[in-house]
């Protein structure tokens, strides 16, 4: 049986402490902790609850600092009159953390934590960006691909004038504010070019590329299974349009290719039954099946905002798509990212949770992910371009152009952020400065 502590003060805290194990817990808000605890990705013997010990929940100002303690919540740090008068930012920020029920639980402590692993995620994510430009283009050096990294890790939907929203309604690879995606971002990305990998010796199945693509697929379905929901129904036209085109010669190589997925989608089956329980409905339905109100939601093209944002979102991507088709019909990396952002969106458009969760739109997380990938294979088919010289220079300065504003448009978005803009502000003229 587990065991818990909960000192009320710091004179109480040694004792509980000297009771902890390596295999025992130290507990805040515990807004992540709880969700792996329940799903049994952790089974500590102990748990030690902080919360309740005042001194670790002080907000105070000496002379020209103020130290917050580690297990203040998003709320308390929102209504603080401290924290009003001189980290508006601060307040702003824990104002938008979450649901209220979040907020009420979550420590800064516990979010700075998080924060520091996100960040060395998002490292990663930039050097595998970096090491695919230099893979395609290997004219590239490696401080010239890691720039290419990251401003193609800096790019959002395009400024538009009355666009919508700067984030609501678009389509992006750079989020700044959901874990389970940002750990997603390295996962999705070593998972596709592993797939490339197998693809490249075709009928010669790689076993340890196999088993590691499998592996990666599982664990990416664990952490969120939006890229699993893409990749598996596009892995499969890969694989029809395979075998029809080599007449079945290469069908054992396509039947285990196509078992890669199968530990992925039995995972996400048990995790449906855990999701829609509870007798509300909830579930999977297509969304013209549903009494379905398009201003309601924020993605897809069913209202102002969202189709604003779809078109802001594909402008250096539909430039690649329409002015270098030449060049990367060829290319099967190219075409198959294509293909899975393809079977993404068409997902995402055409299919709703049902019940309760109607309007939370997680079917577009599948399309965001997805982006991702296609995004990068863009960047490097247009910049393999601009080194041949085989394409006209008016294509490449279009596609060029609409590169550099998104660009711009994400470090407009950026900059925002850290002035503690909420990510949901509508486009209006004056947020550009």
């Amino acid at each position: 049986m587990m065991k818990s502590y909960a000192p009320k003060t710091m004179a109480e805290l040694p004792a509980s402490l000297a009771a902890l194990t390596l295999e025992s817990k130290i507990v805040g808000g515990g807004t992540d902790f709880v969700i792996r605890l329940h799903s049994g990705a952790v089974q500590p013997d102990a748990l030690c609850y902080l919360g309740h010990i005042p001194e670790l929940k002080k907000i105070e100002k000496q002379g020209d600092t103020i130290s917050v303690g580690a297990y203040c919540t998003m709320t308390q740090m929102e209504h603080d009159p401290i924290v009003r008068e001189y980290l508006p930012a601060l307040m702003d920020a824990a104002a938008d953390v979450g649901s209220l029920q979040i907020r009420n639980n979550g420590t800064i402590g516990g979010n700075l934590g998080t924060a520091v692993f996100l960040a060395v995620v998002n490292l990663l994510t930039l050097l595998i960006f970096a090491w695919a430009i230099r893979k395609a283009v290997p004219q590239v050096c490696p401080g010239a691909a890691l720039l290419w990294s990251l401003a193609a890790n800096l790019c959002q939907a395009v400024w538009m004038p009355n666009g919508g929203y700067w984030y609501f309604g678009a389509i992006t690879g750079t989020i700044y504010h959901n874990t389970t995606y940002i750990m997603l971002q390295p996962l999705a990305l070593i998972a596709f070019f592993l797939f490339l990998s197998l693809a490249e010796h075709h009928g010669q199945l790689q076993w340890r590329s196999w088993a590691a693509l499998t592996v990666l697929l599982t664990v990416a379905t664990a952490i969120k299974p939006s890229y699993l929901f893409a990749f598996a129904p596009a892995l499969l036209v890969a694989l029809v349009v395979d075998l029809i085109r080599t007449h079945g010669k290469a069908l054992q190589w396509e039947v285990w290719l196509g078992c890669t997925v199968l530990p992925g989608i039995l995972l996400c089956i048990i995790q449906a039954k855990v999701l829609f329980t509870g007798g509300d409905d909830s579930g999977m339905a297509l969304i013209f099946t549903t009494d379905f109100d398009p201003e309601k939601v924020l993605w897809g093209v069913f209202n102002y905002s969202a189709k604003h944002g779809l078109v802001r979102s594909l402008v250096f991507v539909g430039a690649v798509v329409l002015l270098l088709f030449r060049q990367w019909r060829g290319a099967y990396a190219y075409k198959f990212s294509l293909l899975l952002f393809a079977v993404s969106l068409a997902e995402a458009l055409l299919l709703v949770e049902s019940g309760e969760r109607l309007y939370h739109a997680n079917l577009w997380w599948g399309p965001f992910i997805c982006f991702w990938v296609f995004w990068l294979e863009s960047v490097s088919v247009f910049l393999q371009q601009t080194r041949t010289g085989a394409v006209p220079r008016w294509r490449l300065a279009v596609c060029a152009a609409a590169l550099a504003w998104h660009i711009v448009s994400g470090v407009c978005f950026l900059v925002m952020l850290l002035q503690g803009v909420s990510y949901n502000v509508p486009i209006l003229t004056y947020n550009l400065w």
